[in-house]
This record gives C-alpha cells, structure tokens and sequence, in this order.
C-alpha cells in the first residue's frame, strides 16, 4: 500500500507541472497575440501618413484613390521645413546682445551700418588675452578663450550705429544682412547674405586705456576694410 501511495503522489505532481506548462505557453500566445496587433496598428498609422500612388513617376498629384503622388508628399515635408519664411518676428533693438561674454567687457567697438539692410554681427575669439602665459596648456588656452567672450552676437539695424563692449583679445568679425528678421535660428531666412572681414581686430589694453575699433560696413570710395561673401555653412552660429 505504501508503494501505491507513493506512485499517486508522483503521477498527480505530473499533472500539475503539466497544468503550468500549458499556463505559461497560453501566456506567451495571447502577448504574442496582443504585440502583433500592436505592430499591425502602428504599420496602419504609418501607412495612412503617406501612401504612395501606384505609379511612383506620374505627374499627378494624387492617385485615383485620392492618395499622395510621392513629388507632392515630398513638397509638403519641403513646406513644412521651410514654414518659418512666412513667420518674421519683431526686429531686435539696435546694438541687442544675443550672447554675454562671461569676461568683462572693456573695449569699444562701433558698427556703423549703413547699409540698405540690417546686420547680424559676430566676433569669433582667436587668440588669447595678452595677460596670458604663453606656456599655458591647450585646455588652459580653450577655456581662456571662452572667458574672453568666445563668440559675441550682437544686432545693428539698417541705416544705424551700434556702440558695444567686449572683452580683451583677437577676433574675426563676420556679418549676415538682409531685409526681413526671422529670429537668431534663421536669421535673414532664405535671403540671407554672408560676409567675412579680411582682417583680424585686436582689443588691447594701453597706459592710457582701452583700443577698440570703429569700422563702417558702407561701400566707401577708397576704404580699407574689405569683406568677402562667404557661404551659410562658413557662418558661425
């Protein structure tokens, strides 16, 4: 009786281990189950953004189902991206300062623009203040220049004269122009015009006090500061 006993425990606990077998693998179907309509839901949302016409080369643009040609959803994404042409913002005031520089501001610079449009101008730092070891390390040097003011931003409006500070040290100047204002991102929008000065500007520090500059971005009859047009991807931002 014993033996028979021991024999009935041993086949029941089979069928339990059983039991959770099939539990488990009912489980795993029915997520399965769920993750598939999940992912044939998300295909269905993505195909009702764009779908295709039969014919990828057709000039129409739309196909007999009233879906998008591919050339028509692809000049609704060109639209989109380019939205903000349509959408100009208040012009800065005269002589606005996108950016601080974390250094003290000293040194004069005056932007005389009077050009037909107004200028977005900026100072990118090129050498150290004249203070600095020269045996400083590259990293000391980075953070240095970044302390000079690394890039000054900074607004001249047309026909106008702009009076700013910056901090001791080397720049190049370059300038964007055009006529209508769409914001820092975007500048002067598809009609923006980039320029470079030539020379570099340094703002030193005297017995006497501090050099600045002056410099005049009207076309004048023999003068001596000379630009260069330069491409958007050539512009600091």
């Amino acid at each position: 009786m014993r033996l028979k006993d021991d024999n009935y425990s041993s086949h029941k606990s089979t069928n339990n281990s059983v039991i959770i077998v099939v539990v488990i693998c009912f489980t795993i179907l029915c997520i399965s189950f769920m993750l598939f309509i999940y992912f044939m839901k998300s295909l269905e949302r993505s195909h009702d953004e764009y779908v295709p016409s039969p014919d990828i080369g057709s000039s129409n643009s739309e196909s007999s189902d009233g879906s998008l040609s591919f050339e028509e959803y692809m000049k609704n994404r060109e639209a989109a991206a380019t939205e903000y042409v349509n959408h100009p913002v208040d012009e800065p005031n005269n002589g606005y300062m996108f950016t601080h520089p974390r250094n003290e501001c000293v040194a004069p610079f005056t932007v005389n623009s009077s050009i037909a449009g107004s200028c977005y101008v900026v100072l990118d730092a090129i050498s150290l203040d004249s203070n600095t070891d020269s045996n400083t390390s590259y990293f000391e040097q980075m953070m240095n220049k970044h302390a000079l003011g690394g890039r000054i931003c900074f607004y001249v409006r047309a026909e106008s004269v702009a009076e700013i500070k910056v901090p001791l040290g080397e720049y190049e100047v370059f300038y964007a122009t055009g006529d209508t204002w769409y914001g820092k991102d975007h500048l002067f929008g598809p009609d923006t015009r980039y320029y470079k000065c030539d020379d570099t500007f340094s703002f030193t520090e005297t017995s006497e006090g501090y050099n600045g500059w002056t410099i005049s971005l009207t076309p004048v009859l023999n003068g001596n500061l000379d630009t260069d047009e330069i491409s958007e991807a050539d512009f600091p931002q």
